[in-house]
């Protein structure tokens, strides 16, 4: 077969050009150059680096993709594809050369300490995907330019000092999947067309200053699996569409200005949800019984709004749950059987973390508590209305490290089975109408921080056992009958740092010289007892004291000298 002349002309140019395209360097060396100068313009603009992370950035290198810390270069053209800076402590701003760096697809800076504003020329980087600068202290709004880098699947710019408001032009960002904006100063409200970017999987913008509604639009996300609006000042109701976001996995409107009852059929519409963070609004209505049937649910944290009504029973069906805070609502439960729904809790082996507290909540304590997690490490049921005694089985809780109590009407004794919490930090049986006497085996509780057991009925003496405490800090055994002398033990409690409260009992004798001791303590108040004979000079050794109260006792002598050097 002959070929034609033109033909072969045409073979031979084409092979020309490839020849050329393989055979040069000038060119691509121009673009290396281009990145080799951005970089070395960053390092410029980088006036701390306390771990000498960028000393591989040399002036006199050859290449960037040998050797210089945290760059990565694609292996065919050599040109540089990635920075990852995150967490060497850098302090500085952004060159705006970075935008020079035209074939990046990954800048990450979070966890440094970044100031001055983003950069507009970052938007010419048209090939980014992934820009991370959170976690700095970046300031001004964010560049309306970055819309210029349409192939961005993340934006993070969560945690730093940006101003102004949400721009519109972040919709036409049409392949973004994380947009994190949260933890700033942000201002106005959020732009409707955020629901254009239907490729998003997590929107926060939450810990900000946004204000007005939340757009009903943004039920229209097809995909998304975290919402983050919390801390902000929205108001209105949260609109129905958002419960029809099937695939959310996290749903957190907390700390606004949202009012307005929680869907009776949230559990149904919501099957992916494991984290549910209304609390601090003004909600009202019931709980909603569906939420059992949102079997994945993790943390269910309802705290701080109005709602009413008894709490849904056949909480055990979420064999997942961690967190429960249904604290500070008007919840009530009534009779014998007023908190049966802690009974189904038993079934919930994860639970590290319970809140009942300051609600309406009527009947007794019920035995079944001693069936709860051995996980659970946080129990609040005080502010409540509760009678009858402390559960013995509520030793069986080994996990607890808080236990409250507190403002209730609890009577009898405080059970000495207490003492097998052995990593108790904080216990709180205050204002309800325990008898008896304090169990000498508290001071067991070598782990505790925090006992408050004021405004009770207790009497007998202070157990001299208290002494063994050698992390607590305050002890309040205020508004008590308690008798005889205060223990040696328990007045040179050094590690009491905020304070000793024994007033309003019926202590003889003197104060002991071991108060002394007590030199980190801030407040000490013995008042209205009938203690007796001299203030000891010792006291003088409290340096951290600023509060002392005395009064309506039987001392004599003087006040010693060595007061007045506190």
């Amino acid at each position: 077969m002959k070929l034609f002349p033109n033909y072969r002309c045409a073979c031979s140019l084409l092979y020309s050009l490839l020849l050329l395209v393989l055979m040069a360097p000038p060119a691509l060396a121009l673009n290396t150059s281009s990145d080799f100068q951005a970089l070395l313009s960053f390092k410029s603009f980088i006036t701390s680096d306390p771990s000498n992370s960028l000393d591989s950035w040399r002036a006199n290198s050859t290449t960037v993709c040998d050797g210089w810390r945290g760059v990565s270069c694609d292996l065919r053209n050599r040109r540089v594809v990635a920075i990852d800076l995150q967490s060497l402590r850098l302090t500085g701003s952004i060159t705006p050369h970075i935008g020079n760096i035209s074939f990046l697809r990954q800048l990450h800076l979070q966890n440094n300490q970044l100031v001055g504003s983003l950069p507009k020329e970052i938007g010419h980087l048209f090939r980014l995907r992934s820009l991370n600068v959170s976690s700095n202290f970046i300031e001004g709004g964010i560049p309306e330019d970055i819309t210029g880098c349409r192939q961005l699947i993340m934006l993070d710019m969560l945690s730093n000092r940006l101003t102004g408001s949400i721009p519109n032009q972040l919709s036409l960002l049409s392949r973004l999947q994380v947009l994190r904006l949260g933890q700033n100063l942000l201002t106005g409200t959020i732009p409707p067309s955020i629901a254009n970017i239907t490729s998003l999987t997590t929107l926060h913008l939450g810990t900000n200053s946004l204000n007005g509604s939340i757009p009903p639009d943004l039920g229209r996300f097809p995909k998304l699996q975290h919402l983050q609006f919390s801390s902000n000042e929205l108001s209105g109701t949260i609109p129905d569409s958002l419960y029809n976001i099937s695939t959310i996995i996290t749903f957190v409107v907390a700390d606004n200005h949202l009012h307005g009852r929680i869907p009776s059929d949230i559990g149904l519409r919501l099957p992916n949800v494991e984290l549910l963070n209304l609390c601090i609004n003004p909600l009202t209505g019931p709980i909603p019984s569906t939420l059992i049937n949102a079997t994945k649910l993790t943390n269910i944290r309802l705290s701080h709004n109005f709602l009413e009504g008894t709490v849904p029973l056949g909480l055990g069906n979420l064999k997942e749950l961690i967190f429960f805070n249904i604290g500070f609502n008007r919840l009530t439960g009534e009779g014998e059987t007023g908190l049966e729904f802690l009974t189904s809790l038993a079934n919930c082996t994860k639970l590290e973390w319970f809140a009942a507290d300051e609600n309406l909540f009527h009947g007794v304590l019920p035995a079944s508590v001693s069936n709860l997690s051995t996980h659970l490490s946080k129990f609040y049921i005080g502010g409540n209305r509760l009678h009858g005694s402390i559960p013995v089985g509520i030793g069986n809780l080994i996990g607890l490290t808080l236990l409250n109590l507190t403002g209730n009407s609890l009577s009898g004794s405080i059970p000495s089975e207490i003492v097998r919490l052995k990593n108790l930090q904080s216990l709180s049986l205050a204002k309800n109408m325990l008898s008896g006497t304090i169990p000498d085996s508290l001071g067991g509780l070598t782990k505790l921080n925090h006992l408050d057991l004021h405004g009770n009925n207790l009497t007998g003496t202070i157990p001299s056992g208290l002494g063994f405490f050698k992390q607590l800090l305050s002890l309040d055994l205020s508004r008590n009958q308690l008798e005889g002398s205060i223990p040696k033990e328990v007045s040179s409690l050094s590690s009491l740092g905020l304070y000793l409260n024994l007033s309003h009992n019926l202590l003889s004798g003197p104060l002991p010289v071991e108060v002394g001791e007590l030199d980190k303590t801030v407040a000490i108040d013995v008042s209205k007892n009938h203690l007796s004979g001299i203030i000891p000079a010792t006291i003088g050794n409290c340096d951290g004291l600023q509060y002392i109260f005395l009064h309506d006792n039987s001392f004599t002598g003087t006040i010693p000298d060595s007061l007045g050097d506190i």
